[in-house]
């Protein structure tokens, strides 16, 4: 039974959550279809736990409350995104979904399924191997993750601990204490009842490739558009495939790692967030609905932060390369209405990072 709820749970908050959340973001992209849903779904997760997670972790508060505190505000939202996609949703059958997805898979040309079979080949493998691959050592910051969310599910709180006296204290180092991406992993593991290892390394990683390959799917698509530019969004996912499998070989070797271990911030943020961004803004600047959109790209940059602390210069320095690049192109004035949304977060956790170390 306990292997059982711990299935029934992941497949809950790793799958179904964020494909709910990612809802609320539907409109706001061209295209995309499921994964960006699922991505955006992710990013919604990544910016709540920065939003609400961080404050509860300097006011030390009990894991055990802040876990309540998740629980409640996923359980409501998803709730009234669901009644509302209920109430909303036009009338689409099982069987016209299903004839949609035969369609489009018989239109493909022979070269076009060699270039589809190669490329699902390839993320296989790399899921494959994340599952399964044993890790002989880590690396200082490979381990962090794990030590400092299983630390705090031990102490029902984030405090440094001292094996040797077996006392907690409560300085929260800055650069960790301002990431959200560890409550999340603490969380999940008291959620699913499954350790943190098995999340960071395992289940989550797995999930994490497949989401860094779908931003590159979203990029593939702004370069390559359209369904003669199918073939070409395949080879150019597959030569990245390529590029990660053997152009950092390692003892982390067919996973998907470029500035660490992919469970590591720094890491989601460069194969995850980094193209997501890339081949978000220049879309939100063509659309007419500006609010939702600027709302939406403040959530990505809470995402950013609650990464790494240098998800700030990240979401800092690619928004306001795009934004001037869109004014130059185009003189799309709206186009600077995303920086502020875009700045606003990463400059507060920069200045608060400041003053509290």
């Amino acid at each position: 039974m306990s292997i059982l709820y711990s299935i029934i749970v992941s497949i809950l908050f790793f799958i179904v959550l964020p494909q709910i959340l990612g809802r609320i973001w539907k409109s706001i992209i061209n295209g995309g279809g499921i994964v960006h849903t699922y991505i955006s779904g992710f990013i919604t997760i990544f910016a709540i736990f920065e939003v609400l997670g961080v404050p509860m972790v300097f006011a030390f508060v009990p894991l055990h409350i802040q876990r309540i505190v998740f629980s409640v505000v996923f359980i409501v939202m998803a709730a009234v995104i669901v009644i509302n996609e209920i109430r909303t949703a036009s009338v689409i059958s099982l069987h016209d979904k299903t004839r949609n997805v035969v369609l489009y898979f018989r239109s493909f040309s022979k070269y076009e399924w060699i270039y589809f079979i190669i490329m699902v080949g390839l993320l296989l493998v790399q899921v494959y191997y994340t599952v399964f691959y044993h890790f002989g050592r880590f690396r200082s910051d490979d381990g962090t993750y794990t030590v400092i969310s299983s630390s705090a599910i031990y102490n029902d709180g984030f405090f440094l601990t001292s094996l040797v006296e077996g006392k907690y204290s409560r300085i929260i180092p800055a650069k960790y204490g301002f990431c959200g991406l560890y409550i999340f992993y603490a969380y999940a593991s008291l959620i699913t009842r499954l350790g943190v290892p098995v999340i960071t390394q395992t289940l989550f990683s797995a999930i994490l490739i497949l989401m860094a390959y779908g931003a590159c799917y979203l990029l593939s698509r702004l370069a390559f558009w359209g369904v003669k530019k199918r073939d070409d969004r395949m080879i150019f996912i597959s030569l990245v495939s390529i590029a990660f499998l053997f152009g950092l070989y390692s003892q982390y070797s067919l996973t998907y790692r470029l500035l660490g271990a992919i469970w590591q911030g720094k890491a989601i943020l460069a194969v995850f967030i980094t193209p997501y961004l890339l081949a978000l803004l220049p879309q939100l600047f063509k659309i007419r609905r500006t609010g939702i959109s600027i709302l939406y790209v403040s959530m990505v940059s809470l995402a950013a932060i609650s990464l790494t602390i240098g998800g700030t210069i990240v979401m800092i320095v690619i928004t306001g390369v795009l934004v001037a690049l869109n004014l130059i192109e185009s003189k799309n004035v709206k186009a600077l209405l995303y920086l502020p949304a875009a700045c606003a977060f990463p400059l507060v956790d920069v200045v608060l990072y400041m003053f509290y170390t």
